[in-house]
Order: structure tokens, then sequence, then C-alpha cells
């Protein structure tokens, strides 16, 4: 298609050269068509792969409800799986609580660590005042 919208488009941009609107119009005309196929040569084959997927996910068959956008494997696949299992929501949830409780942990701690480091600064600061009368404090 690229190869035929060439030999026709660039004689007709060669002969419209004096025309600028017509030039214009036809070079416009050959980008979009040669930015388009290479587009749809790219995602014409993903798109029908996605639908395929679909279509053989949403078949009756075993009972089993799967997603379209996940796979089982038996590797170690640690990808995006969308679950419909009650147990292994429930397992989830846990670990996403476990995780929550961490986190505030780790910011208690960073958050103490960064008053201990502001008063040992006011600390070393204090020490080396003087006092009053000229005499250190």
């Amino acid at each position: 298609l690229i190869l035929l919208v060439s030999f026709i488009g660039i004689p007709v941009v060669a002969l419209a050269q004096d025309n600028a609107a017509a030039s214009y119009f036809v070079t416009a005309g050959l980008v979009f068509v040669v930015s388009a196929s290479i587009l749809l040569l790219i995602f014409v084959p993903k798109v029908h792969a996605v639908w395929i997927r679909i279509q053989n996910a949403n078949r009756p068959g075993d009972g089993r409800k799967h997603s379209a956008f996940s796979s089982v494997s038996s590797g170690g696949n640690k990808g995006v799986v969308i679950l419909s299992a009650p147990a292994e929501q429930a397992r989830l949830e846990k670990e996403n609580q476990e995780l929550k409780r961490l986190l505030s942990l780790e910011k208690e701690k960073s958050r103490v660590g960064d008053e201990n480091r502001k008063l040992s600064m006011l600390g070393i600061a204090c020490n080396g005042d003087v006092g009053l009368e000229g005499s250190p404090a």
C-alpha cells in the first residue's frame, strides 16, 4: 500500500508543485496514508489477538471464569492476575494490612529518627554557648 501510494503520490506532488494548496493537500494525504498504514500494520494484529482471547475467555466450557487479560502458568509468573477466589482475596487483604502496618512502623521510626537528629543538633549548639557573664554555661 505504501509503495502504491508513493508511485501515485510523488508524481502528483511534482505536477502540483506550482499550486501551493494542491501540493499541500497531496503531501498531507501522502503522509496520512503512509502513517495510517504503518499504524494499522502494527495495531490490527494486536487488536485481533485480544479479540480472540476475549472470545475464548467468554465461551462456555468448564464452568471456570477466566479473565481475558490474565494468564495462568506453572512458572514463576508474578504479573497482574485478576482473582475471584474468596480465600485468595482474604489472603491478599491480610497481606495488604500487614504491609500497611509495616509502612506505618517505618514512618514512625523515620519520624523518631528525625526528632533525635534535631535534638542532637540542638544539644551540640547549646554545649558551645557562652553565658551572660562571658563564662561558659
